[in-house]
């Protein structure tokens, strides 16, 4: 593999198995753009095609529990509001790590969903600018930049170099709910 080549392993738990995915240089050339003049709500999301290879399918996304929006959007960067993962509990005390990184990954197909209902088609993002994540952890545990993986390696595996982001890992006593995941987002979108 050249050094312009990335290798990922996406854990799907709803498939129980393991998938190995290689995105070179030239396939991420090849991401999806949108046709001037086409409406891309009627066009195939490539980006859900392959979140369905992977096993993913996104529900329909909640609506927000307090005083706030989904989404925000100010030129050409879309902000997403915080979601808590459906995992409840306190990483190393009542959860693993690896159900912890299960549970970031189904978080940020929250984010995916509210994205896709603000924009219509998941294959508009033309790049992954920032993740934000909290772990709620016990104080022992360091490892909150491994359990926010989860999260990263999906948003990657589904843009490729695009997916690349900046990002956050922070440990936390408590989150909404007792949620053991809290992920916000930052993308850019195509300019229309």
């Amino acid at each position: 593999m050249s050094q312009n080549d990335l290798s990922l392993t996406i854990h799907s738990k709803r498939m129980n198995h393991r998938h190995v995915q290689t995105v070179t240089k030239e396939d991420d050339e090849h991401r999806p753009t949108r046709t001037p003049g086409l409406d891309s709500k009627l066009m195939g999301s490539r980006i859900e095609t392959i979140l369905a290879e992977l096993g993913y399918k996104l529900a329909p996304p909640r609506t927000p529990v307090a005083n706030y929006l989904g989404t925000k959007r100010t030129g050409n960067l879309l902000f997403v509001s915080g979601r808590v993962s459906e995992q409840r509990g306190e990483v190393e005390k009542d959860v693993t790590l690896e159900e912890a990184r299960d549970a970031a990954r189904e978080t940020v197909l929250l984010l995916l969903a509210i994205i896709k209902a603000d924009i219509g088609n998941l294959d508009r993002i033309r790049s992954i600018i920032k993740l934000q994540g909290f772990v709620r952890s016990s104080p022992s545990f360091t490892a909150h930049p491994q359990v926010i993986d989860g999260a990263s390696d999906l948003l990657i595996a589904l843009y490729g170099e695009a997916g690349k982001h900046a990002r956050t890992a922070t440990g936390a006593a408590q989150l909404p709910y007792g949620a053991s995941i809290q992920l916000d987002l930052v993308v850019e979108l195509e300019r229309e």
